[in-house]
């Protein structure tokens, strides 16, 4: 009898394993990112993480090397950051001051490098970060066209076909492209600066307040011609920037980075929106 019993539980245990088949269906369920592989991405980003030094002078920073666990050692600027950048998107970074985002850009230009994380970088970056930036200024405007198109990848021929479009668009006659920039004004270096990035072909764009350039009908020309070269060549622009209006204006895509972390990433309107919460926030604490 006892055996009897014993195989009666052995059936039932049996009976109940079965069920176990319902694990096919939830591996069926569950969506694989197979569509993911189809998508072109241009950048991906994956636990980015930046920090700075807080060392104010030589002493406090062999303190920082003796003491590595103080944490007054470093100030995380950017922790843990993931996102990914579809090919031809529009996409702005928002946040207050000192949240990250210069920095993030600085890391995607290659100017920065990161303590820790993965960023792949698909296609040719042009930057409208520090427009004055990269210019040697004993030589001539004409030379330096020639030497920032060469830097970003461009062949000879390539610079040739865009060089008067460049003189053109930074504003300078004939007599000042063949001047060395050193006798320059600020402000037109910055436009020569602009000018290169936004007819150098560029693949990716990137633009930190570089905009506000010159005076109103200069800043207006910029705004067109960054519309005109995405609409032509569907390049994928990065863009920073407070105003409502350029964000909107430019982008259809957000990304909010408050506190050195992303806090949204989607439609532009909504990240607007939560970046002004962002910003109420920081103040109220």
């Amino acid at each position: 009898m006892a055996e009897n019993k014993n195989k009666k539980t052995n059936k039932k245990t049996t009976s109940s394993s079965k069920p176990k088949k319902e694990a096919k269906v939830e591996k069926e369920i569950v969506t694989p990112q197979v569509d993911d592989k189809n998508v072109e991405y241009d950048i991906v980003v994956e636990h980015l993480t930046k920090s700075f030094s807080r060392c104010r002078n030589d002493w406090e920073r062999l303190k920082a090397i003796a003491f590595p666990s103080s944490k007054q050692a470093r100030l995380k600027v950017l922790d843990d950051v993931s996102f990914k950048i579809k090919k031809g998107e529009r996409v702005a970074f928002l946040g207050r001051n000192g949240s990250g985002k210069s920095t993030m850009l600085k890391i995607l230009s290659k100017i920065t490098i990161p303590d820790s994380g993965l960023v792949d970088i698909k296609r040719r970056i042009n930057i409208l970060l520090e427009v004055s930036a990269g210019f040697n200024y004993e030589f001539t405007g004409r030379e330096n066209i020639v030497i920032r198109g060469i830097l970003l990848g461009l062949t000879k021929k390539e610079i040739k076909e865009v060089e008067s479009k460049i003189i053109e668009f930074a504003e300078l006659d004939e007599i000042f492209i063949d001047q060395q920039i050193k006798r320059y004004s600020s402000g037109m270096v910055a436009k020569l600066g602009i000018a290169i990035n936004l007819f150098c072909n560029p693949e990716i764009l990137i633009i930190d307040e570089a905009l506000a350039v010159g005076d109103v009908a200069f800043q207006q020309k910029c705004a067109d011609a960054v519309k005109q070269i995405w609409e032509e060549k569907k390049c994928t622009l990065l863009f920073v920037s407070h105003s409502e209006v350029m964000v909107k204006g430019f982008c259809d895509r957000g990304i909010v980075i408050n506190k050195s972390k992303i806090v949204y990433d989607g439609p532009i309107g909504k990240a607007y929106d939560e970046y002004k919460k962002a910003i109420g926030s920081s103040k109220q604490s």
